[in-house]
């Protein structure tokens, strides 16, 4: 419960590929038109996963990870979240952040989040140290007493800090 994030990374400035900006990051919404992988070099691989919207093409790569070429299919809706990069004239993302969206979901409601960031050890990485914080404060955090007095809360208009919290995902 007590595990602070480090950090936050914003992932609500949604695009289109024709808004990219070199190196900025943000988050696109598009339809899946291809995947593939491939072997590279001294037994590394990559993965490429090329997005359609309204206004072009962009697409996340992925080296050393080939079971992302098995969680993708043509015709899904995803959302790319990352720092674009133009390359020989397409842009490219390297380890997106990815959000599947529902076919029930309108692509124009669905934005970006707040990511939290936490502190890690060897052996953990972030979606482990998110769940857990999740599952936490799922299970607990209505236990535990508030810290700060009222009156403070009050001065420094926090007293709607859980409903900001539900914006923030972990």
């Amino acid at each position: 419960l007590f595990l602070f994030p480090r950090d936050y990374q914003d992932l609500t400035d949604v695009c289109t590929t024709a808004d990219l900006e070199d190196n900025k990051l943000v988050s696109v919404t598009g339809v899946v038109e291809d995947v593939d992988s491939r072997r590279l070099r001294g037994g590394r691989s990559m993965v490429g996963v090329m997005i359609r919207d309204e206004h072009g093409y962009l697409r996340g790569i992925w080296f050393n990870q080939p079971h992302m070429f098995h969680r993708f299919a043509a015709g899904q809706r995803v959302m790319f979240s990352g720092k674009p990069k133009l390359t020989s004239n397409r842009w490219e993302m390297t380890h997106p952040r990815v959000e599947w969206i529902d076919d029930e979901e309108d692509p124009a409601e669905v934005s970006g989040k707040l990511v939290a960031v936490y502190p890690l050890t060897e052996g953990l990485h972030q979606h482990d140290v998110r769940r857990g914080v999740k599952q936490a404060l799922e299970l607990a955090a209505a236990e535990v007493p508030e810290a700060l007095p009222e009156a403070f809360l009050t001065e420094h208009n926090l007293l709607g800090v859980h409903e900001a919290l539900a914006q923030i995902h972990f």
